[in-house]
């Protein structure tokens, strides 16, 4: 300090490091919008520290930055300068347990006189979902009016909004179908069941609870769909019951259909039925009502239709007058083909066979699965008498079929006795057919058209007796010899 001609040194004393405040971004959002945060919804963290001291920034040396006094990260000043004074740091470690709820975080300025000056923030912390109780009644008429409500309740952050949703049950899933989105309470939503909605099918019901940090909870209900207006209903085909209305069999001929009518006033029902993707429905056969039902054996009429997928519809009838719409239909799926190609046998045709293991290599050569009990082995005689012989029936110890590819089998008959007339097994030729069917309903479609041919079957031991031996020596020496053998047994 310069003071008339005289001088004195004058020491400026430094104290306290820089002040600074604390702000933090978390999700797009800058503090102090974020009340909340959330590890478990999102652990990044950019927290940022601004310089708000106008003495001496030069000497700051370095910002710390940390959490509930555990540090989590550093900025060097550079010459004791901050670009604009900002330090900043971005932290993904923000806890996602249940247990935290605050924490504490600080910022720390360094001078290069060892001053420190600290400021501090309060993060509030949910790291917990919702809860919500949410049910739908098991059974709901299409048209009904019912009110959804996820009892939901937050009891950190506070709840954001409930969005309902719906969807048919299938495999795979359906997307959801958008009900209401609430956001105020009493979170309730007024829903109106769709008069689309497939009779007898099963539906799910959602309620989406997102909290104010973006926890959420997902909890759903599943109901069946009923209608006590409608006159009938198609209660099982082939003795399965509708699934999302279809019939999970394919079906060939002899198929029982059980129809349950619910309206006393009527007297008789049409079974109808049209391809899928159709407009007109075509008369199959009446039915009368006995009782609550106008159940039908539906058999050779099936037949007429080509295979493929199909609806089979019910309506009301008089003799002359149609009652009404069609009140219910199922989908079915025809199938009146099944063939295999048979690879190999053991025996092979023009072979012998000695009863103890009958081998069939074959290859399905249509889209069906087979019935693995269906297997069959018969025989018919070759001969004088067998120009008429019927196919029959052997002895068989057992039978199994395995699968060796996606479509090709082996089948193996053990311990096979042909029994023919008297109790006595017959040896001699004969001729084999090998048999499978599908699993159409409620008749299979079969394929016997594997047919193995003059196989010599002799399932006894040769009977021989020794008639003698002649030669030009005698039996003590070497010379030719005769052996004679005869054979007790007829062949």
């Amino acid at each position: 300090i310069i003071n008339n001609n005289a001088y004195a040194l004058v020491q400026i004393i430094d104290t306290q490091a820089p002040d600074a405040v604390i702000s933090y971004t978390w999700n797009g959002l800058t503090y102090p919008e974020p009340y909340w945060v959330s590890g478990l919804v999102n652990p990044q963290l950019t927290i940022t520290a601004t310089i708000t001291s106008d003495v001496m920034l030069a000497d700051l040396v370095k910002v710390e930055f940390k959490f509930n006094d555990t540090l989590i990260g550093t900025v060097n000043a550079v010459n004791g300068v901050l670009p604009n004074n900002v330090a900043q740091i971005i932290w993904n470690e923000l806890p996602d347990e249940e247990s935290v709820t605050t924490g504490v975080l600080k910022v720390i300025t360094y001078d290069v006189y060892g001053n420190t000056n600290e400021a501090t923030i309060t993060l509030n912390i949910d790291n917990v979902l919702p809860i919500a109780d949410f049910t739908v009644p098991e059974e709901i008429e299409r048209g009904t009016d019912i009110v959804l409500n996820a009892n939901p309740l937050d009891n950190l952050s506070g709840l954001l909004n409930v969005a309902y949703a719906y969807a048919p049950v299938t495999v795979p899933a359906t997307p959801w179908i958008p009900i209401e989105i609430v956001e105020e309470t009493p979170w309730t939503s007024s829903w109106t069941v769709p008069a689309d909605l497939i009779f007898g099918a099963e539906y799910i019901v959602q309620a989406k609870v997102t909290d104010n940090v973006g926890n959420i909870l997902e909890v759903t209900d599943t109901f069946t769909v009923i209608d006590n207006q409608t006159p009938m209903q198609i209660v099982s085909v082939a003795g399965h019951i509708p699934v999302n209305g279809i019939i999970p069999v394919r079906l060939h001929n002899d198929v029982n259909v059980v129809t349950q009518v619910n309206d006393v006033s009527i007297p008789r029902v049409e079974y109808v039925i049209r391809a899928v993707g159709a407009t007109d429905w075509t008369h199959l056969e009446y039915a009368d009502v006995v009782g609550a039902n106008a159940n039908i054996l539906l058999t050779d009429v099936l037949t007429a239709y080509a295979e493929g997928d199909y609806e089979l519809g019910v309506r009301a009838r008089e003799a002359r007058v149609t009652l009404g719409q069609i009140s219910d239909y199922v989908t079915i799926t025809l199938d009146h083909s099944f063939a295999i190609t048979a690879t190999e046998t053991v025996p092979a045709s023009n072979g012998f066979f000695n009863g103890e293991t009958f081998t069939v290599n074959f290859t399905v050569n249509t889209d069906d699965e087979i019935e693995p009990s269906s297997i069959a082995l018969q025989y018919h005689i070759i001969g004088l008498d067998g120009a008429n012989d019927p196919w029959r029936d052997p002895v068989i110890g057992n039978a199994e079929v395995a699968r060796t590819g996606t479509n090709t089998y082996l089948a193996t008959f053990s311990g096979i006795d042909i029994i023919h007339f008297t109790n006595e097994l017959l040896n001699g030729m004969l001729d084999f057919r090998f048999s499978v069917s599908d699993l159409a309903e409620e008749t299979p479609n079969t394929d016997n058209n594997t047919i193995i041919t003059n196989v010599m079957y002799d399932a006894t031991d040769p009977e021989i007796v020794l008639n003698g031996i002649t030669g030009n020596g005698v039996t003590e020496n070497e010379g030719n010899y005769t052996i004679q053998l005869a054979t007790t047994a007829t062949i």
